[in-house]
């Protein structure tokens, strides 16, 4: 038998690229199966070649639009995973994943693999194609502390690591959040390769604070993870934090240039386009009945900072609609909250689907008024989780 890495005593009936060639467009749940009929054909499944060819194929073919409910109406909490959380294909049908783990919310999404946090502030890595789940070793956390964590995967070591940012606890007068005290206590890093949590030094960091909002807390875009922040001796100040998967290192990043007057309402969302990061920009006039978009793209990401000319503005587009509430892009266009209404219950909501180009607007499916969505991108991938376990 041929393989990627020598001969063996049988032969495939076909050539070994012609073979791969035809698995990486077969369902990962079918080629599971397959690893029954043989050690060959296990051994041909598990390997990182095969595995390479089938990621490559699904991103560029078979990308999935990921959204994860959360509820409007209770304070934010970890959640049970199914049944909300969903996948939507290029077709735009509807797909459940189908998942028995405790309550637990995805933080990231990166090459087919979640990473969960637990409502026992625990952490694990999920392939949900191939069901193999894997416990990320437990630190001392205190859990008083506000912890942001980003996940996401490194060409440049061939690694997926998991970053745990935590603050330490936040000093209330009247209610009232002081920015001032707010400080940076510990950064850890997990290597999926190693096994292993390590702490790492963010002195740039210490004057910072990160901003997370109903959308999304970071992003992951060409080997780095991103996060909004502010100083916390400037609370109008607004900075991109970033960190480099391979080095392990951060970079304080300025945003897109600001236009000559705000208007009265605007707000930014991190979002990834074309696996560079970008920014949303969301300007709401001042009767709240309409609004508009601005893309901005960072197409430099240099090691020490990052200048605004660094920002790419791609798009100004003004809403079809009354506002729209981006969340990301999928295959070039909008996913975003369609305002439908504002009454005194609240806003009446439509998840849509937004092309900034032709501006037509699409509503998706299982869309309810009463959640707000978080979005990721999501592929099907055969990346195992080194020394994981499999769901049944």
């Amino acid at each position: 038998m041929v393989n990627n890495g020598g001969r063996n005593s049988e032969e495939w009936f076909l050539p070994h690229d012609v073979l791969i060639n035809i698995l990486k467009r077969v369902p990962v749940k079918s080629l599971i199966r397959f690893k029954c009929v043989s050690k060959n054909w296990a051994n041909l499944l598990e390997s990182p070649y095969l595995s390479e060819q089938q990621l490559q194929y699904s991103t560029h073919n078979n990308p999935f639009l990921l959204l994860q409910r959360i509820p409007l109406r209770s304070p934010p909490s970890p959640f049970p995973l199914h049944p909300s959380t969903f996948l939507i294909s290029p077709d735009f049908s509807v797909h459940d994943i189908d998942f028995t783990a405790p309550a637990a919310r995805i933080v990231g999404s990166c090459n087919g693999l979640f990473c969960l946090r637990h409502i026992d502030h625990t952490l694990s890595l999920f392939n949900p194609a191939t069901r193999q789940i894997k416990e990320v070793p437990q630190t001392l956390i205190d859990v008083k502390t506000i912890n942001y964590v980003g996940f996401g995967f490194s060409p440049l070591v061939n690694d997926y690591k998991i970053v745990r940012i935590s603050f330490c606890e936040v000093e209330v007068e009247d209610g009232v959040v002081l920015l001032d005290d707010v400080r940076v206590n510990r950064v850890q890093v997990y290597s999926l390769t190693t096994g292993y949590w390590k702490d790492i030094d963010a002195v740039n960091l210490r004057s910072l604070c990160l901003v997370s909002n109903s959308v999304t807390s970071s992003v992951t875009a060409n080997g780095a993870i991103f996060w909004q922040g502010i100083i916390t001796s400037d609370p109008d100040s607004e900075l991109v934090v970033s960190f480099d998967i391979g080095l392990e290192v951060f970079t304080l990043l300025k945003g897109p240039p600001h236009p000559p007057s705000l208007p009265f309402s605007y707000s930014n969302v991190l979002v990834v386009y074309h696996d560079k990061l970008a920014m949303f920009r969301l300007f709401i006039d001042d009767n709240f009945e309409s609004c508009s978009i601005d893309l901005w793209v960072l197409e430099d990401t240099p090691t020490c900072t990052a200048a605004e000319e660094s920002w790419i503005k791609m798009y100004s587009v003004r809403s079809p609609s009354r506002i729209l509430y981006p969340l990301s892009i999928w295959r070039d266009e909008i996913v975003c909250r369609e305002e439908l209404c504002r009454d005194n219950r609240g806003l009446k909501t439509v998840l849509s689907i937004f092309n900034p180009y032709s501006k037509e607007l699409k509503k998706l499916p299982s869309h309810r008024d009463e959640y707000c969505y978080v979005s990721f991108d999501y592929v099907e991938s055969l990346v195992p989780v080194v020394n994981g376990h499999h769901e049944p």
